[in-house]
């Protein structure tokens, strides 16, 4: 390279090995000069004017592990110096220890790479409060840190490389800023540095370590009798164990399969069924099928809807307790439903519909705050397996961040096109004299409890 790209740094060396070699006094004037001004542009000033081709410099950068560094510097064919310089400061032009501990701590944490605008945004939200943190990635602190936690043990990265744990931390935190803003390839590629496809590489594999957590993160009540305590203080309905909902999310249809997929609405959707306890934690989920059926069809298409009559003892016991859904489903042994409209001739019957409807609201007011957190769950513009596997993902973010006390305090994003449909009414199937017997049953136990 030429003399005009050596620097600012390498002036007053450059001056003072040149005046050596001259000898001349001129060369001793314009190196006083250059003391009195640091500013770069009259070193330029003075290299384009004074010097003359023949003074052309090469400059070789050593092995970086040398103490000093050095630098070889030859001005004419036949002479050649070694000057020996100061390393280079990775903090700067400070020579702090302690701040030169913390910034290779952490390099070692996040990772050297920086955006274009230089800096390394994992880092910067290393020293960010917890209420900042909380805004700018979508989760809490701790609830961050537990996820880390959970996948490391899962995927047992404790006893990986070093570099293997930085390649989490780092792409865990671009897969939750998309998963909770409306933020794409593009806009993570100007936070953090990394090209969009390797972004998205790394993204589509932490979703895929995220839902290795579902055993642990969704799981089925342990205790039955304590879950539906907890409904019955909600709006006094006994024997629940969970409430039971659809919701349409809109994405993209496959080629061949258009028709199967268009709502009532005219939308390309995929249903999410899920069923949730009192603490708006999901206890049971199941997503992927096309918007063109039924909150019941769905239900039925799953190994619980099929048993629904001869619960299993792993649920829970069909006389005791059972699931709570709207009358887009039908009533069974296991689920509760309202009473049709026809079949409203009382009050108590009235009653048992309001008190059903507002425990079961339960798990719609659950997906309005999923999807106000988790905001790429608007619109998913991926294939059917992507939007199976990020859907669950979401889901159990949402349950970890529960688990974390971090409930979701931010504005609730209300969306037509994801509520549960009311198709047009299916053929009248009967209901079991069991579940009708048992629905009669709950009524009059709900009479006998106001009388008291």
């Amino acid at each position: 390279m030429d003399l005009l790209s050596v620097g600012h740094k390498f002036g007053s060396m450059i001056f003072k090995l040149i005046g050596e070699e001259a000898g001349t006094e001129e060369f001793r004037q314009q190196s006083v000069i250059y003391s009195h001004y640091s500013a770069c542009n009259s070193f330029i000033n003075f290299a384009s004017t004074k010097l003359t081709p023949k003074h052309k410099i090469r400059v070789k950068r050593l092995h970086r592990n040398d103490s000093p560094q050095t630098v070889c510097i030859t001005q004419e064919p036949n002479i050649q110096r070694i000057v020996p310089l100061r390393a280079r400061n990775p903090c700067g032009e400070s020579s702090d220890l302690q701040t030169i501990s913390v910034n290779k701590s952490i390099t070692r944490k996040f990772g050297p790479r920086r955006n274009a605008q230089g800096y390394n945004y994992a880092a910067q939200l290393c020293f960010m409060k917890d209420e900042c943190f909380a805004s700018c990635v979508g989760v809490s602190r701790s609830t961050f840190e537990d996820l880390m936690t959970r996948i490391s043990e899962v995927t047992r990265d404790t006893s990986a490389r070093r570099s293997q744990e930085i390649c989490l931390r780092i792409r865990l935190l671009m897969t939750i800023i998309y998963l909770t803003s409306k933020k794409v390839y593009k806009d993570l590629h100007n936070l953090f540095g990394y090209c969009e496809a390797n972004i998205c590489r790394l993204v589509c594999r932490t979703i895929n370590d995220i839902n290795l957590l579902s055993t642990n993160a969704i799981k089925w009540p342990i205790s039955p009798e304590s879950t539906a305590d907890e409904f019955y203080e909600v709006h006094q309905f006994p024997g629940v164990l969970g409430a039971i909902d659809a919701m349409h999310l809109v994405s993209r249809a496959p080629e061949k399969m258009h028709d199967e997929y268009r709502n009532s609405r005219g939308k390309y959707t995929i249903i999410l069924l899920a069923i949730c306890d009192a603490q708006k934690k999901f206890t049971y989920v199941s997503v992927g099928y096309p918007g063109t059926f039924t909150d019941q069809k769905c239900l039925e298409s799953t190994d619980l809807g099929s048993n629904l009559d001869n619960i299993p003892n792993d649920y829970f016991p069909l006389d005791k307790y059972h699931l709570i859904g709207s009358e887009n489903f039908q009533l069974r042994d296991g689920l509760m439903v309202p009473f049709k409209a026809h079949e409203v001739n009382n009050d108590q019957n009235l009653d048992f519909n309001e008190r059903l409807l507002k425990t079961q609201s339960i798990t719609p007011s659950t997906f309005v705050e999923m999807r106000s957190r988790f905001q790429t769950l608007n619109k998913l513009e991926m294939s059917i397996e992507r939007v199976v596997e990020f859907t669950t993902a979401c889901c159990i973010l949402h349950n970890v961040c529960l688990d974390n006390n971090d409930h979701w305090a931010g504005p609730l994003i209300t969306n037509e096109d994801a509520t549960s449909l009311n198709h047009p009414e299916p053929e009248i199937v009967a209901a079991p004299a069991s579940a009708l017997a048992k629905r009669a049953r709950l009524v009059d136990q709900m009479c006998q409890a106001l009388d008291s």
